[in-house]
């Protein structure tokens, strides 16, 4: 289970985010709303240790987050999909997912495994694997970034 405990976090002396706390139990999906300005990208990037909370503790499984740093907390499963087209663009679709098994500490193990996994979720990139990541459509029918990375996530063992 994920909890977010009284967390505070700052931009310089500037409060972004006060008071909040949630709970997300393992293997659900929870969606963070708010207008624009509202903290959710700060809540969200505090989570995942690019943000340190002034006040307040994260914990992932009773173990302590608060103030790891953001790769060890994406070897532990907490991962951001990034807003926009933040992904790397020169590289293929392939290369793009094969790098999300890196970051989450997996550098041996099955990726052909793991990666049928993924285009069994998002059955159109597989048809793209090779393509340019760079050169996907973000409109229109075919599959957009986006999708490449959430997929790169997905497979590693996100939680």
């Amino acid at each position: 289970m994920l909890e977010v405990d009284g967390v505070m976090t700052t931009y310089g002396g500037i409060v972004a985010v006060r008071n909040v706390s949630l709970r997300v139990p393992r293997g659900r999906i929870v969606a963070l709303i708010g207008g624009n300005g509202a903290g959710k990208t700060t809540v969200l990037n505090t989570i995942c240790g690019v943000c340190t909370p002034r006040e307040g503790h994260i914990r992932l499984n009773g173990e302590s987050l608060t103030g790891v740093p953001t790769h060890r907390i994406a070897r532990h499963g907490v991962l951001l999909v990034p807003e926009g087209r933040q992904i790397l663009g020169p590289l293929s679709v392939r290369e793009n997912l094969e790098l999300g098994r890196l970051a989450r500490g997996r550098r041996t193990g099955a990726f052909a495994t793991d990666i049928a996994g993924v285009f069994k979720m998002f059955p159109r990139l597989e048809e793209r694997a090779a393509q340019i990541a760079g050169s996907l459509s973000a409109v229109g029918s075919g599959p957009a970034p986006c999708p490449v990375a959430s997929a790169r996530c997905w497979p590693w063992g996100a939680r």
